[in-house]
């Protein structure tokens, strides 16, 4: 699931780099270039602004794949859970089956003979 979450999100980056090159006339291949002509401090703003977009990105994925973890633990949990209850049910003595003398009722009482 959170490999599909990261798949989606790096062709919605490469649309919107497509997108952006034909409706604007962006050359993407021209981005170090202009990236390097910012001065200093516009350089480490848009690293931290890109930085953090990745950190936007990233930070879903990594709950979902421990989301994805603990969800395949608790599975396992319950199947053996589930394995262990039928057994004890298979261990379990059977009722005793009230004597022929006696009659039920139908709500399922004993009468009295």
């Amino acid at each position: 699931m959170w490999l599909f979450f990261l798949v989606a999100w790096f062709v919605l980056l490469a649309a919107i780099a497509l997108l952006a090159e034909q409706a604007f006339g962006y050359d993407v291949t021209h981005l170090p270039a202009l990236f390097a002509g910012l001065p200093m401090p516009q350089r480490i703003a848009t690293g931290a602004i890109v930085t953090l977009g990745l950190a936007l990105i990233g930070a879903p994925a990594w709950r979902l794949s421990r989301q994805d973890r603990r969800l395949n633990t608790l599975r396992d949990r319950l199947k053996k859970t589930r394995e262990d209850v039928v057994v004890a049910h298979a261990l379990q003595p059977r009722r005793h089956r009230p004597a022929p003398d006696r009659e039920r009722s139908p709500a399922g009482r004993l009468r009295a003979p």
